[in-house]
């Protein structure tokens, strides 16, 4: 059969899998106080026939968020709710990454602890972008993102350190890998592209230091799951509505990628084509003829 090598196993890192089908992150907005439970437990449960589940994105701490009714994964609630999902995808056999998720200036203050500003490496708004909000009334919907503030430099630190605890509380949690978010105009992604990081510190201008922060996330997780657990999603081509194209080329985040990419260790980068809409692994995995 054409497919009978898709259903053999194979190796991803150290992490031994049953297929070779991946299930794609899949941005639901089905926790409406961020705190996976039973419904959570039967979704995942139900895919567990994939050689390894993707999680939904998960925000790393309330400041991450851009979306309502998103999971997290900054509390002992989070995360206990998270081990029953694990406990019951590993209960049929199956294995569970978790996505690690900060949106950065994809966010308003709707969504935002204290109604405070998102954060982002320069203070420029997505112009055309929408994030997921919960209005007075009760109702949740789409609405366009608000200005973010710059980080301060010092700052940078403590959210390497946010990636650094999501991913302890993940491995608490039983996941077999964590996938650091670099993609979809999210804030790893906004420090990689040119049109989006306008920083005259350490973390902006040319591609090493463009590079610098969304590695030293990598490091941080690598510290806690070893670099054969670590895998990384980027974006090869950006969506122009996030990324105003006028003034960001894309080899900024082609670069950018290749920098992830070549990161010593790591075995499973996830490429997102064309805004998302295609996903391979582009190196660390065996091919499918082999």
């Amino acid at each position: 059969m054409a497919y009978e090598t898709l259903f053999t196993p194979t190796t991803l890192g150290s992490l031994n899998i049953p297929n070779r089908v991946i299930m794609a992150p899949l941005t639901r907005s089905r926790t409406p106080d961020s705190v996976p439970g039973k419904m959570q437990e039967a979704y995942y449960g139900q895919r567990a026939g994939a050689g390894l589940i993707i999680s939904e994105a998960t925000n790393i701490s309330p400041t991450a968020r851009g979306y309502v009714y998103t999971p997290g994964i900054w509390t002992d609630e989070q995360e206990a709710g998270w081990k029953g999902v694990v406990n019951a995808v590993h209960a049929k056999g199956g294995r569970i990454a978790l996505q690690l998720w900060h949106v950065g200036r994809v966010s308003h203050e709707m969504v935002q602890p204290n109604g405070q500003q998102p954060v982002a490496p320069s203070a420029l708004k997505g112009e055309g972008a929408q994030c997921f909000v919960e209005f007075e009334d009760g109702t949740a919907g789409q609405h366009p993102t608000s200005t973010p503030r710059a980080l301060e430099t010092d700052e940078i630190p403590g959210i390497v350190d946010d990636y650094r605890q999501a991913a302890i509380r993940a491995k608490r949690a039983g996941f077999d890998m964590v996938e650091v978010h670099a993609a979809n105009a999210c804030l790893l992604n906004q420090f990689l592209a040119t049109g989006t990081n306008q920083r005259t510190d350490q973390y902006g201008g040319s591609l090493e230091n463009r590079a610098r922060f969304p590695l030293e996330v990598v490091d941080a997780v690598m510290e806690v799951y070893g670099a054969e657990r670590v895998g990384i999603r980027y974006d090869a081509v950006y969506r122009a509505v996030w990324f105003d194209r006028r003034r960001s080329g894309s080899d900024g985040v082609l670069h950018g990628g290749a920098a992830l990419q070549a990161r010593p260790g790591l075995p499973a980068p996830e490429r997102a084509e064309l805004g998302g809409r295609r996903h391979h692994l582009p190196c660390g995995f065996p091919r499918a003829d082999a």
